[in-house]
């Protein structure tokens, strides 16, 4: 798991983008699933992708 603190709302693209572009890489991801972003405060955003059933 990565950890970032993020400065303003364009580091938070920047970051969020780059991370869920690691994140949909991975084997095992539901090509029909999505992205989420949850934002837990103004500093940490979880981004979450969901799993491909099948494939567990």
């Amino acid at each position: 798991m990565e950890t970032y603190i993020l400065e303003n709302d364009i580091r938070v693209f920047c970051v969020t983008a780059k991370t869920f572009n690691e994140l949909i890489s991975q084997p095992g991801i539901d090509p029909n699933g999505y992205c989420l972003e949850w934002y837990l405060n103004e500093n940490d955003v979880r981004c979450m992708v969901r799993l491909d059933d099948n494939k567990k």
